[in-house]
């Protein structure tokens, strides 16, 4: 499908701008081409050249791969026609606009100086899932490999983006408020979205916090807010989100999937998330919730400050899920006195003989959580496993959002008898375990001390104020979990925990002794079970980047990398930072889903594996034959080598 954009006009009037002089419309920076937007189309000074620019319609419509839309200051609103009765506000509608693999389109503000402000500053009074009829301010349809970065969005309702069967799509470093779902994915061939180091306020009053009814929100009068900044209907996957500052809002992110209940179904979408080093505030109901199924979660590293129900799991299919390394507090309670919907939990469950439970092993493990409720309340799961965290209750003592009763479980948890795959171990904390605990062989190697505590949880800090001892000896192995006590993922091989200490395991909690954050498995893409559609297969991509070794660098990838000759080997440049131009050249040493880059520490251009920038090679391609990709690599300093093309 050829690259359009189908939106006719910027403006229902053609009125002319003053000045008519036809000036140049693009330059070049770092190779790509910049193409220069503003609201209506004027001439514009930039770095002291004189360019005509186009309007955001007429660049989408001349974008080509690795083109950059610079918007240059201003406000920009989407299109207003004329039509017939009252006018209508139309979305930058773009279908079959594809940028390739390291050449996105990439559509960039200047941060506060470009402001995009949405048609529905009044609320409709009935919303529901963004679809192909609603509101965006973008509408994208089976586009690929776009970029929206440094701006500032408010008042779209329901949604600033919306993305029909497009992949490869990145949000980064905007400043948002208002809408139901920031940004909303429809079809199984949309997959892919990265969103990163984004802050979104949706209810920048606070109200949504401290004032309207729970109730009201989930399903009433306000039911506008029951969004979050990503959601979706029937999505493939693989979303990463990770450095974002979520305020103020219903969700953090609501994914579904759909209501099969066939197993080839279950595990075909849903799959493949990343969500770390975020931070959620004052969230009315849950930070992270799935709908019918999730397969592969990775919730790490994460900040939770002011939540109703941390983790909604109830009437979720799936499994393979890591939580792990997150802290999370309370400095107040939600709503009023009157809403009987304040007093939340960590992990929301349900019971009914007619929902599913996971299939698939769940792992909850180091993380940090100073509470005011329960850890869990009530409701049923499977394959449970709950280990090494540090899970602390507020003592009453005059404070009066603190429930004096809380614990690790209601009595309404699990209530028709216990399930063996439910195992909680090695976890400390400051209250008596519940006495069922005892009963069902729950804590052997856990441990209670009324006198621990964080160094200051009021205020973020879990440093513990004194030894946690150790929790569980963390070791990933990849086979099926067949019923026994192995821990498993879908990795490629068996994953030992570098923060394991001997045949222990790591201190307790999310934070370990010397200040750094508790390791997990790295993430590895899991294939679906059925076809849904064939766009969705993995091109191996980085996923961590292991600089603390004295004389190595280890890259993660997502899949493995196809094994190299002998007589091929791969080949990394390595430069400092501030000396690009310096380079050394090493050769990698491959194992599987890693990559071992040697720094040696008398080298010769005085890198370390803290501060090397690195440069790889073409050609790299993984075990299914498709091609190494930079998207979504968490460290700027690595990158692709550019084609070198013959003349």
């Amino acid at each position: 499908m050829a690259n359009t954009a189908t939106t006719p006009c910027q403006g229902k009037t053609d009125t002319p701008c003053y000045d008519q002089t036809v000036y140049p419309t693009d330059t070049v920076e770092n190779g790509r081409r910049l193409l220069f937007a503003t609201y209506k189309g004027d001439n514009r000074t930039w770095n002291g050249t004189v360019y005509s620019t186009r309007t955001i319609a007429g660049c989408l419509r001349a974008a080509q791969p690795g083109d950059i839309i610079q918007l240059l200051p201003g406000t920009y609103w989407t299109p207003v026609l004329e039509v017939d009765g009252p006018d209508v506000v139309e979305p930058f509608d773009v279908e079959g606009l594809c940028g390739e693999p390291e050449k996105p389109i990439t559509i960039r503000g200047l941060g506060s100086r470009t402001q995009l402000v949405g048609a529905a500053m009044s609320i409709p009074p009935e919303m529901e899932l963004p679809n192909d009829d609603t509101y965006a301010f973008f509408r994208l349809v089976d586009c690929a490999w776009i970029e929206f970065e440094d701006f500032h969005v408010r008042g779209c309702w329901p949604s600033f983006l919306y993305l029909k069967n497009s992949r490869y799509i990145t949000v980064r470093n905007l400043e948002a408020q208002d809408s139901q779902y920031f940004i909303f994915g429809r079809g199984y061939d949309t997959h892919h979205i990265l969103i990163e180091d984004t802050t979104w306020n949706q209810d920048p009053t606070g109200s949504l916090w401290t004032d309207i009814e729970w109730a009201d929100d989930k399903v009433g009068c306000y039911y506008f807010y029951n969004g979050g900044i990503l959601g979706s209907d029937r999505i493939s996957g693989s979303v990463v989100l990770r450095g974002n500052r979520i305020l103020n809002s219903f969700n953090a992110f609501r994914l579904k999937g759909s209501k099969s209940k066939e197993e080839e179904d279950i595990f075909s979408q849903n799959l493949n998330l990343e969500v770390y080093n975020n931070i959620f505030e004052n969230t009315r109901d849950n930070p992270v919730e799935p709908e019918k199924c999730a397969v592969n979660w990775h919730i790490r590293h994460n900040i939770i400050k002011n939540a109703h129900a941390w983790f909604s799991f109830d009437n979720v299919a799936g499994g393979y899920w890591y939580i792990y390394g997150n802290r999370g507090y309370y400095t107040s309670e939600p709503g009023q006195p009157r809403d009987p919907n304040r007093g939340g939990k960590v992990f929301k469950f349900k019971y009914n003989n007619k929902m599913p439970y996971p299939s698939r092993p769940n792992y909850v493990f180091n993380n940090s959580f100073m509470l005011r409720s329960f850890l869990i309340k009530a409701g049923a799961t499977k394959l449970f496993n709950h280990a090494g965290n540090i899970v602390l209750f507020c003592i009453p003592n005059g404070d009066p959002i603190c429930n004096p009763d809380a614990t690790f479980i209601a009595a309404d948890f699990l209530k028709y008898g216990w399930d063996d795959t439910v195992q909680f171990d090695f976890d400390l904390t400051n209250k008596p375990f519940p006495e069922r605990f005892t009963t069902e062989n729950q804590e052997a190697n856990g441990e209670v001390d009324p006198d621990f505590h964080f160094v200051d949880a009021n205020q973020g800090n879990f440093m513990p104020a004194s030894n946690p001892g150790t929790g569980r000896h963390i070791v990933f192995n990849p086979a099926p979990n067949n019923g026994d006590k192995q821990w498993t993922w879908p990795g490629w091989s068996v994953w030992k925990c570098p923060q394991n200490q001997g045949e222990d395991g790591p201190a307790r909690g999310a934070i370990q002794p010397h200040g750094g954050l508790i390791q997990g498995p790295p993430f590895a893409f899991y294939p679906p079970q059925k076809v849904l559609t064939a766009s969705y297969v993995e091109m191996p991509r980085i996923v961590v980047v292991d600089r603390s070794q004295k004389e190595q660098i280890t890259l993660a990838f997502s899949w493995p990398l196809a094994t190299k000759a002998e007589d091929d080997p791969i080949l990394i440049t390595v430069y400092p930072p501030e000396y690009p131009g310096t380079t050394m050249t090493v050769t990698a040493t491959q194992n599987g889903q890693f990559l071992d880059i040697p720094i040696p520490k008398d080298n010769p251009i005085g890198v370390s594996p803290i501060d090397a920038c690195l440069v790889l090679p073409q050609g790299l391609v993984g075990t299914n034959n498709q091609p190494l990709t930079m998207w979504s690599c968490p460290d700027a300093s690595i990158s692709l080598a550019p084609v070198v093309i013959d003349v």
